[in-house]
């Protein structure tokens, strides 16, 4: 892989567990590198599909499949574009991404990430 290209993000694994407010509890946020990309017009025509017309809030990441298997889930917040857990606390309170179905491929995962929008 070129690693020129990667990125460090954050992604903070959904618990099974609620807080007081039935709020889904998140695990402590951990760091990886990886290559994160935009969702691109040339994507968008087989995404788009799966997503509808909001693919401008995914982006994805190609990871090894033999090293991340069943590790991400859906619903796992995320970190990207420089956004960080520092000084959080509550974990995930600072994510700026949410997981989709990590989609299995041969020797890869595809890691799907939607935006959350902020409804302020």
């Amino acid at each position: 892989m070129f690693t020129r290209w990667t990125k460090k993000i954050y992604i903070a694994s959904q618990l099974d567990e609620v807080d007081d407010y039935g709020r889904s509890k998140y695990d402590t946020p951990k760091a990886y590198e990886f290559n994160v990309m935009p969702v691109t017009t040339a994507d968008k025509s087989v995404d788009l599909e799966d997503y509808g017309q909001d693919g401008d809030l995914y982006q994805r990441a190609i990871i090894d499949r033999s090293k991340y298997e069943g590790v991400f889930k859906e619903f796992d917040k995320a970190y990207l574009d420089g956004a960080s857990p520092e000084g959080e606390i509550v974990n995930g309170s600072k994510a700026n991404y949410i997981v989709c179905i990590p989609r299995t491929q041969n020797k890869a995962i595809a890691l799907y990430f939607k935006k959350m929008i902020d409804k302020r």
